[in-house]
């Protein structure tokens, strides 16, 4: 079950599009494509510890703007152990 709205899905996908590229794509590699981290330090042509930087970064800066905005639901316990896990609403 989906605990995002569409409106919610398109929030994430503007706050992504707001981060360099290089966390887009670690990001985007890390939870839509499933790749690990030393695959994706690899496709990235960084160190392990920068790919991780990036994830983790990126995630922090995206959580940080999708609760901020004012259209953005209001989360529940469970929506916010989903944000950025394994159902990662990058698509509707």
């Amino acid at each position: 079950m989906n605990t995002f709205t569409k409106t919610d899905q398109k929030i994430v996908r503007w706050a992504l599009a707001q981060l360099p590229l290089d966390y887009q794509q670690a990001i985007i590699k890390r939870f839509w494509e499933k790749c690990s981290i030393q695959e994706i330090a690899q496709e990235l042509g960084v160190s392990w510890s920068d790919a991780d930087y990036m994830i983790n970064k990126g995630i922090e800066i995206l959580r940080n703007e999708c609760e901020g905005h004012p259209y953005f639901s209001k989360h529940t316990e469970k929506k916010k152990k989903v944000l950025f896990s394994d159902e990662f609403p990058l698509v509707a």
